[in-house]
């Protein structure tokens, strides 16, 4: 086993140790976890409205702590609004492997999909995507190996409802209804699956979540606190049972 097999190893031992025993002196009593994404992580529920306490991983940080008397779960909420998988690839290393995580949620797409910053956007996007996806965790593994999991990214808005979307974002509309009604985040989350495939890592499926209520009946819009891309409280605690699902099936 070569040195990067052998750092892998202890990295998951020290991550399932941590989730089946609690503290466990001699590897440090915090789990820690970097949560490295767009607004949605950052805790944007509106343009204006920043209300990290309800997103997804602080309330994965919640339930961990609450199976597990005693462990400590340190989150680093590395969230950046109007990021993408590509620009964020500047910022790995200052944001995320600087705090030598245990695990690292990867949560991009959205804006991706729009196009924003260095991001091409579309369907013409969606391999430079790939590409990003791949570094990242790529960077992850050769800095420190620890455990990824990739989220595919929520729906966006599906249609034009003045119930649910906020005035002061209306104008934005126009820019993101399109994006999902023609299947663009649909293949942006495809994309992300396929790169967890190809790099053995576990895909929280937040897209096919949001696609089976919506199969269900449900008006997934209800879900977007904005009305167009950022979802509430309900859409974060979703997202935090995906991701508790997948640990439960690290060995």
């Amino acid at each position: 086993m070569n040195k990067a097999s052998e750092q892998g190893v202890a990295r998951r031992h020290r991550l399932s140790e941590l989730l089946r025993d609690g503290p466990v002196s001699s590897l440090g009593s915090a789990l820690k976890i970097a949560a490295f994404g767009d607004s949605v992580t950052q805790g944007f529920t509106q343009v204006d409205t920043l209300e990290p306490d309800i997103v997804y991983h602080q309330k994965v940080k919640s339930a961990l702590e609450a199976a597990h008397p005693g462990l400590e779960v340190e989150v680093n909420n590395a969230g950046l609004a109007l990021d993408t998988a590509t620009d964020a690839l500047e910022r790995l290393g200052r944001d995320v492997l600087s705090e030598d995580p245990d695990l690292v949620i990867v949560g991009f797409g959205l804006n991706d999909a729009i196009g924003l910053g260095s991001a091409t956007g579309g369907l013409a996007g969606i391999d430079e995507f790939r590409r990003s996806l791949s570094a990242i965790i790529d960077g992850v593994h050769q800095h420190n190996a620890a455990q990824v999991i990739l989220l595919t990214p929520n729906f966006m808005v599906s249609r034009d409802d003045v119930r649910h979307i906020a005035e002061k974002e209306r104008a934005y509309l126009p820019l993101l209804l399109p994006v999902q009604r023609d299947g663009v985040v649909a293949a942006y989350a495809d994309a992300a699956r396929q790169v967890g495939a190809a790099k053995a890592v576990p895909v929280a499926d937040v897209y096919q979540a949001w696609a089976r209520l919506e199969a269900e009946g449900r008006d997934t819009n209800e879900l977007l606190a904005n009305g167009l891309n950022h979802p509430g409280a309900e859409g974060h605690e979703l997202t935090a049972e995906l991701i508790l699902a997948e640990l439960a099936l690290l060995d």
